[in-house]
């Protein structure tokens, strides 16, 4: 049986500590098992019905009404909230498949909300944070690798068929992106939606995916000259820091522009003149639609 502190509960269902603890003595809303020392600990149970709970609860409902509720009634009421497609509602569902191995929960959370916002909104805003949000878990292994692979599986596929579906390159070609991870990069899944939004702006790409050496990365550049090379970047490399190998491919590439975003390079400063840190969402958006401009192309 999977176990989580209150610590690991605040943070998943947003639900201060504190708050946990008044609305337990007062309402009985949960009664957690307790570990020699008097720690709280919240079983798998415990935790979905505290984030349905945290949902009614921002929501409107009073804690004392919600408390009077059964699971089942729990749901009914969450289900004609004026609010149930929102974002809250899907972390919910998306937080319950993934912990459940129930792939027709998560692929129907996704494709309901795909279908208000569209796919790119869908990923940004929901489906990318709340992966981030459990990825939390998964490196105190409070949730088993084959979670993490089962929701990476489904939006891998996801994308896969959104690329698939989105015409060929028609412009001339002006420059071409070189798309790939450093080697040690095991997340694939921010790269992938970047190489959809180049094809989805026209741009054409070459995927080289996770972790390509150096020497493939040289050869394809001395046959084909690329404009760019992107790399994600999610973690931190084992051998060198990312500012070093940042760097190492400035040098390797002076002529091309090197592209990096993801959660690593939020905190870089000083990177080389041919190196661009793409630290936003905006920052990647502007730079998908027009990967060119900066180089007078």
């Amino acid at each position: 049986m999977q176990q989580f502190t209150i610590k690991e509960v605040e943070k998943l269902s947003g639900i201060k500590a504190h708050t946990l603890r008044i609305w337990e003595q007062r309402y009985s809303i949960i009664k957690p098992n307790r570990k020699p020392g008097n720690h709280r600990f919240y079983s798998n149970e415990d935790l979905k019905k505290l984030l349905k709970v945290a949902f009614l609860n921002q929501n409107g409902h009073k804690i004392s009404e919600i408390a009077r509720l059964n699971l089942t009634e729990m749901d009914n009421l969450m289900h004609h909230e004026k609010g149930f497609g929102r974002r809250d509602a899907f972390f919910l569902q998306m937080t319950e498949a993934i912990k459940d191995f129930d792939e027709k929960k998560l692929f129907d959370s996704i494709n309901n909300l795909e279908a208000k916002w569209g796919l790119e909104t869908t990923l940004r805003e929901v489906v990318f944070p709340q992966i981030n949000r459990i990825g939390m878990l998964w490196m105190t292994d409070k949730i088993m690798p084959g979670q993490e692979h089962f929701a990476s599986h489904i939006v891998t596929s996801k994308l896969l068929e959104a690329i698939d579906r989105l015409p060929n390159y028609t412009k001339p070609l002006n420059g071409k992106v070189i798309l790939f991870t450093p080697q040690g990069e095991q997340h694939e899944l921010g790269l992938l939606f970047i190489a959809y939004l180049l094809k989805r702006n026209n741009i054409a790409t070459v995927y080289l995916g996770i972790g390509p050496s150096i020497e493939t990365l040289k050869e394809y550049y001395r046959v084909h000259h690329p404009s760019h090379l992107f790399l994600f970047m999610t973690s931190n490399l084992q051998d060198e820091s990312p500012e070093a190998y940042l760097t190492s491919l400035a040098l390797l590439f002076p002529k091309a522009e090197i592209v990096a975003a993801g959660h690593v390079i939020k905190m870089m400063e000083h990177v080389p003149p041919n190196c661009l840190l793409l630290k936003t969402d905006e920052n990647m958006i502007s730079f998908c639609k027009n990967p060119f401009f900066n180089r007078g192309i």
